[in-house]
């Protein structure tokens, strides 16, 4: 299986959008798989999130299904 490529969309309140993409790579695994959001210059993205925050994942083709996301702190 290819890897995938969705974009990511973070919408803060009173704030501009941020757009990142995100590369699913293949997993044999059916759970913790993790993949790391990283931004145009391909650095590992840093999100300062308050708690109003839309998080909109897109894509053209992509097959995966998402359980959870966290954010660490």
């Amino acid at each position: 299986e290819l890897p995938q490529s969705l974009s990511v969309v973070v919408n803060t309140p009173g704030a501009r959008a941020h757009q990142h993409q995100v590369t699913l790579l293949q997993c044999k695994y059916s759970f913790l798989c993790r993949v790391v959001v990283v931004d145009e210059l391909h650095r590992v993205s840093v999100f300062s999130l308050p708690t109003h925050t839309e998080i909109q994942l897109s894509s053209d083709q992509a097959s995966f299904f998402l359980h959870k996301v966290f954010l660490v702190p």
